[in-house]
């Protein structure tokens, strides 16, 4: 099989969306059906969102939860009335991400709030990026972010339990 790209219309301008179809030719010439019709549109007019401002947890904060809610906001994008955040968490210095959402789409004004599905490693610290998405899919801000540091989780002794001096509690 033989992949010919015909090249012979109009080029790629500017703010336009284009199509096109995939059509088998065999050994013999004969043709298939077209396949189904693929597009895409370039948009040069878009300005896309502005970088969101991360505002919790803070930058060095320690969470207790393994699952910390994590806020972002203050993004402005001129051409949509909504847009979405993405929130990506990973180890302090890995390249890999433990979890990155899928868009938090919310009004324009508002903060957007999500919270990791993966428990983060407890006495580690975390970076926390987060970018806005516009609703054509274009965004800023990708590697915006900070570090968060996850701590012990307080564990209440049971009742009975010695305090450090020795001495029996809750009876």
């Amino acid at each position: 099989m033989t992949c010919v790209l015909d090249t012979s219309g109009a080029g790629l301008s500017e703010n336009g969306t284009f199509l096109w179809d995939v059509v088998a030719e065999d050994e013999a010439g004969a043709l298939s059906e077209p396949s189904e019709r693929w597009g895409f549109t370039i948009d040069t007019e878009n300005q896309g969102p502005s970088v969101p401002v991360i505002l919790a947890p803070t930058e060095g904060m320690l969470v207790t939860s393994l699952t910390p809610e994590c806020v972002a906001g203050q993004v402005r994008d001129d051409d949509d009335t909504g847009g979405g955040h993405v929130f990506r968490v990973r180890l302090a210095g890995a390249a890999e991400y433990l979890e990155e959402s899928e868009p938090v789409v919310v009004p324009q004004g508002e903060d957007a709030h999500w919270a990791p599905t993966v428990p983060l490693v407890e006495d580690t610290d975390h970076t926390l990026e987060v970018h806005a998405v516009d609703d054509g899919g274009f965004g800023l801000g990708a590697g915006l972010g900070h570090v968060l540091r996850v701590g012990r989780r307080f564990t209440p002794a049971p009742a009975d339990a010695p305090d450090p001096a020795g001495r029996r509690q809750g009876g």
